[in-house]
C-alpha cells in the first residue's frame, strides 16, 4: 500500500514537471509594420505598433514606452485596450500606454501619430515593451524603432509660355527698334521704297527735257 502510494505521489510530480516544462512563459514581441520612410513639411504621419503575446501564459501589466525626436509633435497616442499618455522634454516627447493583460495570441494595436516640422530632418521613433514581475524568456524582440524622413513637397508647375513670347515678342521688336536706328531703316520699308522710285522719275524727266532742249534747232 505504501508502494502504491509512493509510486502514485512520483507519477503526479513527475506529470507536473514535464507540464511545466512544455509550458512557455510569456513572451512580449513589438513591430512596426510598414512603417512611413518619408513625410513632407507639415504634414501627419502615422505609425502602427504591434504588440503581440507569442508565449503560452498570458502576461499581466504590460506597458509600451515610445520615444519621439524633439524634430516631431505627437499629435495623439490611441490604443484597442487601455489608456496611454505623453510627456514632452526637452530631447522628445515619451508616450507610455497601458495595456494590462495581454493574453497569447491575441495582438494589440497602438497607433502614434505625430506632425512634421517645416524643415528638411528625419524623425526618429523608438518603442518597447514590458510587462512588471514577470520573467520574459527573451527581450530581443521587446524593441523597435523607425526613421521616417522629411521631405520638401515637390514644386507646382508653372505654365511660363505666354510670358516666354511675350519676351520674346519684346526682343524682337526691341531689336528692329536698334537695328532702325543704326542702319536709318523705317518700320515701314515699303513706304520708303517708293521714295528712291519717285526720285529716278524725276531725274529721267529733267534729262528727257534737256535732251528735247538740245535736239530742238536753233532760229
Amino acid at each position: 500500500m505504501r508502494q502504491s502510494i509512493g509510486f502514485a505521489l512520483f507519477y503526479f510530480l513527475i506529470s507536473g514537471q514535464v507540464w511545466a516544462a512544455a509550458s512557455l512563459p510569456p513572451d512580449l514581441k513589438i513591430t512596426i509594420p510598414n512603417p512611413p520612410a518619408e513625410v513632407e513639411f507639415g504634414k501627419e504621419v502615422a505609425y502602427q505598433f504591434l504588440i503581440e503575446n507569442i508565449g503560452e501564459d498570458s502576461s499581466n501589466d504590460v506597458s509600451v514606452a515610445m520615444g519621439v525626436s524633439a524634430e516631431g509633435s505627437v499629435v495623439s497616442a490611441e490604443s484597442a485596450v487601455g489608456t496611454c499618455e505623453a510627456l514632452v522634454f526637452p530631447q522628445g516627447t515619451k508616450v507610455t500606454c497601458e495595456l494590462g493583460i495581454v493574453a497569447p495570441l491575441v495582438p494589440i494595436t497602438v497607433r502614434l501619430v505625430v506632425k512634421a516640422p517645416e524643415v528638411a530632418t528625419t524623425l526618429q521613433i523608438n518603442a518597447s515593451v514590458s510587462a512588471q514581475g514577470e520573467n520574459i524568456s527573451t527581450i530581443g524582440d521587446n524593441e523597435t524603432s523607425a526613421s521616417t524622413q522629411v521631405v520638401a513637397p515637390p514644386d507646382s508647375p508653372v505654365d511660363d509660355g505666354g510670358a516666354d513670347d511675350g519676351g520674346n515678342a519684346g526682343a524682337d521688336d526691341d531689336g528692329a527698334e536698334a537695328a532702325g536706328g543704326q542702319g536709318g531703316c523705317s518700320l515701314h520699308p515699303g513706304e520708303e521704297a517708293s521714295r528712291p522710285g519717285l526720285f529716278g522719275l524725276m531725274l529721267g524727266a529733267l534729262a528727257l527735257g534737256l535732251l528735247r532742249l538740245r535736239a530742238r534747232p536753233m532760229p
